[in-house]
């Protein structure tokens, strides 16, 4: 179940989750590093310090069991997470970006990429594409699989390329390092690139030539 929450203005450090705890039976609620846990009769609600925003009560007495996702200031789009990333949520900062064809630069509404690091593991990542309280979950389809003889127009190195799908099942890596990963919603593909940085320039030994 996911919620989205919006506040515009999100760098007050007084907009935040809390919870009430009723239950004169049982022990209050309390927060645990990967969340809260809930007891008969707890609420769950949002605040936001600016004026004009309330208190909003999110679930009254959230259920057993089920798994309760909050969305602060997120903006619908696609997004990567994963245990093989610095972000085990969704965060603004892992928000793909639209991007231009290669081959024409035109822009194409259906084309996302975001260079982001990732760590081998099987935990891997996901991409996970948020409409309004709606998260949904991709990951590779039967067809993503290693391109080791690469066309001349492709990335001139071993890179992964396929179908992606509804799957909770992640992306995963060989090397640890910085990756180029881009979708193309019309068609539901999508690649992951390794990326090396380098630098050229009067200031290295070869100069602009390499």
């Amino acid at each position: 179940m996911v919620k989205k929450l919006i506040c515009i203005n999100s760098g007050k450090q007084d907009n935040k989750i809390t919870y009430q705890g009723y239950s004169t039976i049982t022990p209050k609620s309390v927060i645990i590093s990967s969340g809260f846990i809930f007891y008969p009769g707890d609420e769950l609600s949002f605040s936001c310090s600016q004026d004009g925003y309330k208190t909003e009560t999110i679930y009254d007495s959230p259920q057993q069991d089920k798994s309760y996702t909050f969305l602060l200031n997120l903006v619908d789009g696609f997004y990567i997470t994963g245990a093989a990333t610095a972000y085990q949520q969704l965060n603004a900062n892992v928000l793909m970006h639209h991007t231009p064809n290669e081959v024409n630069q035109q822009y194409n509404p259906d084309l996302y990429e975001l260079y982001i690091p990732v760590m081998t593991g099987d935990e891997g990542f996901n991409i996970v594409e948020l409409a309004g309280n709606t998260a949904i979950t991709y990951g590779p389809d039967t067809d993503f699989q290693m391109v080791i003889n690469s066309r001349p127009d492709e990335p001139q190195l071993p890179f992964q390329r396929g179908s992606y799908k509804e799957n909770a099942s992640p992306f995963t890596v060989t090397e640890q390092g910085m990756y180029h990963v881009a979708i193309y919603t019309y068609t539901k593909k999508v690649v992951v690139v390794p990326v090396h940085w380098g630098m050229i320039g009067a200031a290295t030994p070869n100069g602009w030539a390499s």
